[in-house]
């Protein structure tokens, strides 16, 4: 954030902080509908918003706002970037079997639009890792891409 003037620095943390409150209120709301309901719809979503769009998310940014840091511990920017990619591909896949189930359920087109898109976020995870991405926290390259 340096270079950047206070005013816009507040106004960056406080969207943040509205992003993240608003992904974690659909989150719960969505969980407690799906504990009375007892439908894999609402779980399924309940789990993308708080994987993906809050914890996974809460994650990343922390990771790659440390990463930024030279004497920043890679160690740990690996770590909050691993486990924030990781939660986010959980709850992204959550959503693709929420488009699954709802739209497309026993047909041959939705079966492989599913597989094809866990597949894609698998390999864009498993590259990320082998490539050093996690340890490096740079935005960049081929896998994180493919990830992203």
């Amino acid at each position: 954030m340096a270079g950047l003037g206070s005013a816009v620095t507040i106004a960056l943390g406080v969207s943040q902080i509205a992003y993240l409150g608003a992904m974690l209120t659909l989150g719960v709301r969505l969980a407690q509908l799906a504990r009375r309901t007892r439908q894999l719809p609402e779980v399924l979503l309940a789990a993308h918003f708080l994987l993906c769009c809050t914890l996974g998310y809460a994650l990343q940014g922390s990771g790659h706002a440390l990463a930024i840091e030279a004497d920043a511990p890679r160690a740990l920017v690996a770590t909050l970037l691993g486990i924030g990619h990781g939660a986010s591909l959980l709850g992204v896949a959550s959503v693709l079997v929420f488009n699954y189930w709802v739209f497309r359920r026993g047909t041959r087109l939705g079966q492989g639009l599913l597989a094809a898109g866990i597949a894609w976020l698998v390999a864009g995870y498993l590259g990320c890792a082998a490539s050093g991405s996690f340890w490096h926290g740079r935005p960049e390259g081929f896998w994180f891409w493919l990830l992203y």
